[in-house]
């Protein structure tokens, strides 16, 4: 089970990175939205257009170039998942040191079924992108550089995807 956890974990940080700032605008949202609700969970906020206000745009530009980069040298397509004690991730460590507006982008996805990514903050369950599913062709699937903001969250909270 520690296992197929930390796969899941890893396939959440592979397919979203969380971005800490605290200043909002106006964002487009991506519509239509997956019905999906996995454990009943309703989502967390709306899921905003890549590039849609000024944080997402300078998102896109200084960070997903690097993030794609890192995302295609160590998750490669078809490639197996054998080793996930290979890929550092503690999410004991992953506690906020301060209070945030945190916001998830999403960031790649490469699988042929469907993967939905939540986390858990303290003892509240939120999904964040009930079908994190990758869409090329511009479709209604998420693309690169979307996102959801999910509010302000207080320092000590453990995120828990």
């Amino acid at each position: 089970m520690a296992i197929r956890r930390r796969i899941v974990l890893l396939a959440s940080w592979a397919c979203l990175i969380a971005i800490f700032t605290s200043h909002v605008q106006a964002q487009t949202r991506r519509d239509p939205q997956s019905p999906a609700r996995p454990f009943g969970y309703q989502p967390s906020s709306f899921v905003f257009q890549s590039g849609s206000d000024a944080r997402a745009e300078r998102f896109n530009k200084k960070y997903l170039p690097k993030v794609m980069e890192i995302v295609n040298e160590r998750f490669k397509e078809g490639a197996r998942f054998e080793n996930p004690e290979a890929v550092p991730l503690n999410v004991e460590r992953m506690v906020l040191n301060y209070d945030y507006d945190v916001r998830a982008y999403f960031i790649h996805e490469g699988a042929g079924y469907k993967n939905t990514v939540g986390v858990k903050l303290g003892d509240e369950h939120r999904l964040m992108f009930p079908d994190c599913s990758y869409d090329g062709n511009n479709g209604v699937r998420l693309q690169r550089g979307d996102f959801m903001d999910l509010g302000l969250i207080k320092r000590g909270t453990k995120l828990d995807l």
